[in-house]
This record gives structure tokens, C-alpha cells and sequence, in this order.
């Protein structure tokens, strides 16, 4: 084999390795399971371990110290890179060991399982308003006791990016099948049952989700929550309305939405007891305004969303974090509604810019938190808000405190005078009181006690924390009702919770320790705090390391839960023969209802979800892109080889979101898409009010329709109602011929093709044929072996040249392992010179 072919065969191996399987070296006379490292954590507690020679599985248990051990659940025990690792969740605060067990042909091998020595797992802080007597539910622990134990009656589902469409609850498909199904079937039938939701490693956007967004409408008694360190929500957002007892926790949220859907969690209307805490909130896709270059934040809490606590989060410099109270607050602001209570405490605000949070109407109670080098501002309080900041440690936070329309909010540092405006958008002012903060670096903050110009202060500096702040000290902008003032929320008996606070410093130190995922996550980053902590712009390469991050999850529960799809074959096109006929591509999924006509040639793109990359797509000269809401064009264009998802892209009215081009000539245009069988799909050109074109189909389902267009350099849009048609793939052809099905190719459009294989004598025989006259180059057979989970195991190659029998040596045929044969070029640019052949 050529030397070049052999580096790359390697490269490419050890890809696929990462991704699909592991090697491990065991110790030659290992007598029982090697553990690597075992920890308590909050309500949780894991192990490492290294593999134990001829094991197939490992068994976890877990026991109170001097109690009964009990077995994990088998998606909890994963397998990494060069180790394995397995969590056990729900743990009330005490002592705990876990134990390791191999397992070999479904027996356990006793004798060679280890033990953890006794780990010390902690509780988790249930304060604030989350947890107020006065609050509907009185809790906000969702799926768990407020001891940390899972509910008796609780149901649990393990979600993976590659069953996150197919997982059902205890395998009943009536309750919806994957996510999103389950909750629209909770949403339609306003289900509150208990559901503890378990994400392991990075989970990409649901199929069917709209806008990027999946929704808990109707619901209730929720938990939502990671496994381990590297639980990661990808590409998507949350939002929440009528939900109740509803808790997040464990799991970071990465590049999700579009800046212009929303941050990555809102509370949007009539939710009540919830509880985010020990979450990783990392930048959103970037919106089309300028401050929302880093996404559109991390939590908002508005339209009447109350009792509210966030806690013990990283935010990894985002541009806005967090709001509380919207729009509906502002204009219903004398309402009992309007006025929701909210609390954040130990949370680590690490180099994000503003909004920390930022409050209208409502009453906040902020304490013991982490501003670490924020380029605009800390907290802002408007529209008669009422914040009492405790205990926080302001390090380079530029202004720690604002106040709308007034102090430092609009100071305006080359003139040395107040603008009417300032960053807070001009509105009326709220009120803030400050006890027990530590500010060090600020650029600009003014007291009420000590400002230079009356009524230009950012807040009021109590003496005692309960102190109870004089109704002469109001706002400086107010409405014909009157000034903002401090309404003493947080020395009423009747409205305060208990809760334990620690020293600003102290404060820090915890934060450092226990915000975000499990021992910070699996993501790492240093900021450069000479150059970050006046810096609001995006850093690129905190960006770029964010848009490529992967996941090193290889197996779940031995491999019985996909990772991702479990069988990796090349994705490039095959390399053709010019004076052959071109093969048809597969057909989409479901039944097709009608048959492409006048086409001589096609080739079908696929796009799902609307996770679609960056960059154009062309066939034959006809570009592709979609049209979003707003009537702006987005810049982000669906590529070739995006994976198909089950549904496809949703469209909207055509001047909502459509799919969009413009062809060059004139042309047949297939259209592949799934409908409720009650609405038209339609095709517009000029004509936005009138369909050129337009498709209903006898039933539901998947279905297609071809259009021949004319109308060469006008634009084609392609659009149906709302919610019910859901684009899998468009194919646009050169018009011409009237065939009535699918051409045959004239000749294969692969170089090589393999007819039989044989195992022979412990080694394997494959009859290949080369499909060219001339001669042939030397080419790689790839023989690629999979467990009977799917996961690549091992792999052997044999060079090939020509037309004859060739000999993989050393490949054992078994019962359970599959073996997949391709052949490969030796080229700069890899190809596939084959179809995939399965070895029966």
C-alpha cells in the first residue's frame, strides 16, 4: 500500500474511532477493575474506571454507607475515550461508595469488581423565591424531593443526540415518540405528570422544533437534567409558558437559537416555580442586530412568570444575560401580576457584558454572586423595580449598579453631564439596595449617600441588612403616579424566605467551585483578563471553539443507546465515469405520490430541522437558501450532505419563511415534504399573493409534486401554512425526455464493484470487479467490524488492483458482529471507489 494511502487510512481510522469506538489497554494480569478517580458532588457521585480485560459490560452500584447497594440504571454508566464513567443521581446528602462490576456473556464477574471508599455528597441549596412558602407549588425541585431523592412516581427518559427523536416514555409510543412528540403530547393534553428528563452528552435540535426552540407548554413537574460533566443542550433553545415546578440543572447550553429567537431559556408567560441552577450558558447563534452578535442572552423571566430562582450558573461572556420582567410588566406595571419576585444568587457572571440581571416592576433579590470583569454594567433596575444586591463581589464590573435614567446609567464622561437617555433606554427609574457588596475596579458607581450631584446616584448603601430604606429616596424619573421606590421587600416576614448567606469573598470562592456543570463541565477556557474585562466585543477564539466543539461520548450503556447514527460509511460523492448515465439518488423517505417527469437527471439535497450551515449550495448553477421571518434573507444556507431528519424544515407564509431561488434556466422543480393532508404547499414566484402552483395531497404523510418552471431569473418560493408542511429536500433538474420512471444507469458510476465475500480458513475472500478499461490504480478494501450495538470494534484492509479474489487475513466470522466492506482510493481527496457491501 502507498505510503500517503496508509497516513491517511490512519487519519481516518482514528476519526471514526473517536467517534464511533474505543481501544483500551488492560494490565496483563489485571485480577479486578482498575478505578481512575470517584467523587461526591452535588446530590450526585461518579466513577472512572479503565477497562477490565474481556469484559463486555460493567454493572454500577451504589449504597448508602451502611446501607443496601442498588443497581444504576445502565444509561448511566458511558464510555469515554480510554475510560468508562458511570453517575448516580439522586442522592441525598450523606456518605455513599460506589462498586464496579464487570460483566462477560451477561454474568458478572464478582470477584474482579472494586469499590469506591466513601464519598461525601452534598445537598443542593433550595433558597429563594423558587422555594417560598408563598409560591403556588412551594417548591420548584420539578422531578425530586426537596431532599434530593427522585419522586416515587416520577418517569424517566434518557435523551442522546441519537435517540432524541425516537425515545419513548417506558416504551409506550402513545405518549408521543421522540422529545418533541412527548411534549406536544403533554402540551395537547396539559399533562403534569412527574418527568425527569436526562440528557447525556451534546443534543443537537429535535427534529420538528420551530424556530430552534423546544417548548414545555401546559406542563409541569418537570426536571430537566444533564448526566455527568458533559451534558450539553446544541443549536436550541427553551422556552417555557402555563409550566409550573419545573427545574434545569447539570447541562450547558451552546450556540442555540438565532439571536433574534430568544435567549437561551424564557420563561414567557404565566410559569410559575422555577428553579435554573448549576447550568453552563455559552454564546447563542448570532441575531441580526449589533447586541446580539453573542445570541440574546441566557434567561428571561416575563409575562406574569413568578417565583423565580437561578443559581449557581457559569455565563461564558455573553452580551445580555438576563432579564426579569418584559414587556406585559412594563405595561400592566400597578397590577399584583406584574409584580413577580425573582432571586439570583452564586452565580458566576464571567466576563458577560450587561443585564445581570436586568429588572422592570418586579421584586429581586440578588446575593452572593460573581461579576467578574463586565464590560458595561451589573445590575439595572427600571420601571419602579425593587433590587436588593447582598453580599456580591464586583471585580471590574465597568458600572456594578444602574439605575434607569439617572447616575451612571446615562453620565455621559466627555461632557461630565447626565444625557436624558442612558443604557436602560430612558425608561423610568426602579430602586436599588446595596448591603455587604464588595466593588473592586469600577469604572463609575455613585451612592445615594455619596454622590456628587442629587438625585445622580446608582443606589441606596444600607447600614444592616435589614434596614428599611426611607421613602425619600426615590428615583429620579417617574410617571404621573409617582417615583420609584424601594418597596422593603426583603424585610417583610410576609414576603421573604429563609436563606443562608456568605461573605462576598467566601462567595467567590464557592462560585468557582460549584457554578456551572458538574466540576465546571467538560469545556474549558481562560480568559485573558487584561484584554477581556473591558472588552464587549466577541472573542474569536472562544467563538471558533464553541462552533467546533464535539462531544468524546462514545458509548451509552454499552452501546444499547445510540450515540449518533451507529454506522459510519463515507459521505462523499463516488468517483463517475463522464460518458456514463448518472444512477438515480435514493429515494426520501415515505411513500412518494408522484414520479419526477421530464427529468433526464436529478440530484436531491437534503436539509433538516433548520439547522442548516453557512455557505451556498448549487445544482447545476440553482442556488438555495431559506427566507426568515421578518422578510430578511438569512445568511446561513443549507449545504449538500446535511443529514435528513425526520420532518424537515417548517415553512410559513411565503413572506414568513420559505424556502427561496432563483433559476437560471428553465427547469423541473421536485419538491419532497411531509403535510397534515389538510393544507396546500404552493410555489410563487413574482406573485406573492397568488400561487403559481400548488399541491394538496389525497392523505397525510410524506409526499412530493414537480413543477416545471419557466419563468427563467424570477424567484421561486416555496411556502404552506403554518405548522404543517415540513420540507425534507428539493431537487431541481434541466427540463426535457418524458420518462415515466427513473433511468437506468448505463454503467455503474463506481470504479469498483464488490460481488461476493467468503470467510475462508479464518480469513476473508472478496470477488471484486473493475468496472473501467483502463488500468487501474491501487485501491484500499476496508473490512470495518461492528459489535451488535453498532460500534466500530476493529478494522483491516488489504490493497486491491484491478478485477480478481482478494484475502483480508486474520477476520473471524462471529454471530453477533457485523462486517461492512468499502473500497477506497489513494488520491489527495479520499473517495469511495465502491458501494458499501455488509458480509453475510
Amino acid at each position: 500500500m502507498k505510503t500517503n494511502l496508509k497516513r491517511r487510512l490512519c487519519l481516518i481510522i482514528s476519526l471514526v474511532f473517536l467517534l464511533s469506538a474505543v481501544s483500551f489497554s488492560a494490565a496483563a494480569n489485571q485480577t479486578t477493575v482498575s478505578l481512575i478517580h470517584s467523587e461526591g458532588w452535588l446530590e450526585t457521585a461518579y466513577v472512572t474506571w479503565n477497562e477490565y480485560s474481556g469484559a463486555d459490560g460493567y454493572n454500577v452500584y451504589c449504597k448508602q454507607a451502611g446501607g443496601e447497594y442498588f443497581k444504576l440504571d445502565d444509561e448511566l454508566v458511558r464510555t469515554y475515550p480510554g475510560y468508562f464513567r458511570a453517575d448516580a443521581l439522586g442522592l441525598p446528602e450523606g456518605e455513599y461508595i460506589l462498586k464496579v462490576v464487570p460483566v462477560k456473556n451477561g454474568a458478572e464477574i464478582t470477584d474482579a469488581s472494586a469499590e469506591t471508599g466513601a464519598l461525601s455528597v452534598m445537598k443542593h441549596a433550595r433558597e429563594g423565591f423558587a422555594f417560598s412558602k408563598n409560591s403556588p407549588y412551594g417548591t420548584s425541585s420539578g422531578a425530586y424531593n426537596d431532599d434530593g431523592t427522585l419522586r416515587e412516581d416520577a418517569d424517566v427518559i434518557y435523551v442522546t443526540n441519537g435517540n432524541k427523536d425516537t425515545v419513548t416514555i417506558n416504551g409506550d409510543e402513545s405518549l408521543g415518540v421522540g422529545l418533541y412528540n412527548i411534549l406536544a403530547y403533554r402540551e395537547s393534553k396539559k399533562i403534569k405528570t412527574t418527568l425527569c428528563i436526562r440528557l447525556i452528552g451534546r443534543v443537537d435540535e429535535p427534529a420538528l422544533t420551530d424556530n430552534h426552540t423546544v417548548r414545555f407548554i401546559n406542563t409541569g413537574n418537570i426536571t430537566l437534567e444533564g448526566v455527568g460533566d458533559d451534558a450539553l443542550i446544541y443549536g436550541w433553545i427553551i422556552t417555557l409558558k402555563r409550566s409550573s415546578n419545573f427545574e434545569m440543572r447539570n447541562f450547558g447550553m451552546m450556540y442555540g437559537g438565532e439571536g433574534t429567537t430568544g435567549s437561551a431559556v424564557v420563561l414567557d408567560t404565566d410559569n410559575k416555580n422555577f428553579w435554573a441552577h448549576n447550568c453552563d450558558f455559552f454564546y447563542g447563534a448570532p441575531g441580526k442586530d449589533a447586541d446580539q452578535i453573542k445570541g440574546d442572552g441566557a434567561i428571561d423571566i416575563k409575562s406574569r412568570s413568578d417565583y423565580v430562582t437561578v443559581a449557581y450558573n457559569h455565563m461564558w461572556d455573553l452580551g445580555k444575560t438576563c432579564v426579569s420582567g418584559g414587556p406585559w410588566e412594563n405595561s400592566n406595571m400597578y397590577t399584583d401580576e406584574a409584580k413577580i419576585y425573582a432571586t439570583y444568587h452564586h452565580n458566576w457572571f464571567d466576563h458577560t457584558d450587561s443585564r445581570h440581571p436586568r429588572c422592570v416592576v418586579g421584586s429581586n433579590h440578588v446575593y452572593n454572586n460573581y461579576y467578574d470583569g463586565n464590560a458595561l454594567y451589573g445590575i439595572g433596575a427600571a420601571m419602579k423595580t425593587s433590587v436588593f444586591s447582598e453580599n456580591n463581589y464586583y471585580r471590574n464590573c465597568q458600572r456594578p449598579m444602574i439605575i434607569a435614567s439617572q447616575g451612571s446609567d446615562c453620565y455621559n464622561s466627555e461632557t461630565g453631564t447626565y444625557n436624558d437617555k442612558g443604557t436602560l433606554s430612558g425608561q423610568m427609574g426602579g430602586m436599588i439596595k446595596s448591603y455587604g457588596d464588595v466593588i473592586v475596579g469600577a469604572k463609575r458607581f455613585y451612592t445615594y449617600q455619596n454622590t456628587p450631584d442629587v438625585g445622580e446616584f446608582d443606589a441606596y448603601i444600607a447600614n444592616s441588612r435589614d434596614e428599611v430604606v426611607p421613602e425619600t429616596v426615590t428615583a429620579k424619573k417617574g410617571d404621573e403616579v409617582g417615583k420609584g421606590t424601594y418597596n422593603n421587600f426583603d424585610t417583610d416576614p410576609s414576603i421573604m424566605y429563609e436563606y443562608s448567606v456568605d461573605t462576598a469573598e467566601e462567595a467567590v470562592e464557592k462560585v468557582k467551585k460549584y457554578a456551572g456543570r458538574v466540576n465546571g463541565g467538560d469545556f474549558k477556557w481562560t480568559f485573558d483578563n487584561a484584554a477581556e474585562d473591558t472588552n464587549h466585543e466577541i472573542i474569536p477564539e472562544l467563538l471558533e471553539a464553541i462552533k467546533s466543539y464535539k462531544s468524546k461520548l462514545v458509548a451509552v450503556a454499552g452501546g444499547a443507546v445510540p450515540v449518533e447514527p451507529p454506522y459510519v460509511t463515507p459521505t462523499s460523492e463516488p468517483t463517475k465515469d463522464p460518458d456514463a448515465t448518472s444512477a438515480p439518488t435514493a429515494k426520501p423517505p415515505g411513500d412518494i405520490t408522484k414520479i419526477p417527469t421530464g427529468v433526464t437527471s436529478y440530484a436531491k439535497d437534503w436539509f433538516g430541522g433548520q439547522s442548516m450551515s453557512a455557505g451556498d449550495i448549487s445544482n447545476d448553477g440553482y442556488v438555495g437558501c431559506y427566507k426568515g421571518s421578518g422578510n430578511s434573507y438569512k445568511t446561513n444556507k443549507f449545504t449538500a450532505g446535511d443529514v435528513s431528519i425526520t420532518r424537515g424544515y417548517q415553512t410559513k407564509q411565503v413572506d414568513s419563511r420559505s424556502f427561496y431561488c432563483i433559476p437560471e434556466s428553465e427547469c423541473l422543480v421536485t419538491v419532497y415534504f411531509y403535510s397534515n393532508g389538510s393544507n396546500y404547499l404552493g410555489l410563487y414566484t413574482t406573485d406573492l399573493s397568488t400561487p403559481a402552483a400548488t399541491f394538496t395531497p389525497e392523505a397525510g404523510g410524506d409526499c412530493s409534486f414537480t413543477y416545471h418552471f419557466t419563468e427563467v431569473g424570477s424567484p421561486l418560493y416555496i411556502a404552506g401554512p403554518v405548522g404543517d408542511i415540513n420540507l425534507a429536500g428539493i431537487s431541481v433538474a434541466e427540463a426535457g425526455g418524458n420518462p415515466t420512471e427513473s433511468p437506468e444507469p448505463t454503467s455503474t458510476p463506481f470504479e469498483y464493484q464488490i460481488n461476493s465475500a467468503e470467510y475462508v480458513n479464518g480469513n476473508l475472500e472478496v470477488e471484486i470487479k473493475y468496472n473501467k478499461t483502463e488500468s487501474s490504480e491501487n485501491a484500499s478494501l476496508i473490512a470495518a467490524e461492528y459489535n451488535k450495538y453498532g460500534i466500530l470494534i476493529g478494522f483491516k484492509t488489504a490493497d486491491v488492483s484491478g478485477n480478481g479474489k482478494f484475502v483480508i487475513n486474520g477476520l473471524q466470522e462471529t454471530a453477533e458482529n457485523k462486517v461492512v466492506l468499502y473500497i477506497w482510493n489513494s488520491s489527495d481527496n479520499i473517495t469511495p471507489l465502491s458501494d458499501s457491501y455488509e458480509v453475510k
